[in-house]
């Protein structure tokens, strides 16, 4: 089991690091702390198969509201 960082879980995923973030703030939870493993970030994607990143881009300005 190889423990991957928000940049290392991006390139895995062939995706950028802001993905990484939209899908925390969509509900994903890392699986050790600050670190998960490619599968579990590969389940919450096939758990989550609407997911968009558009959806939560806007988050931090709504919030200012």
């Amino acid at each position: 089991m190889k423990l991957l960082n928000c940049k290392q879980l991006a390139e895995e995923l062939g995706r950028s690091r802001t993905y990484i973030s939209m899908m925390k703030r969509a509900g994903f939870k890392p699986s050790h702390g600050n670190r998960t493993t490619i599968d579990h970030a590969l389940l919450w994607l096939q758990q989550n198969p609407d997911f968009r990143t558009t959806q939560f881009s806007n988050l931090s300005q709504m919030s200012s509201i």
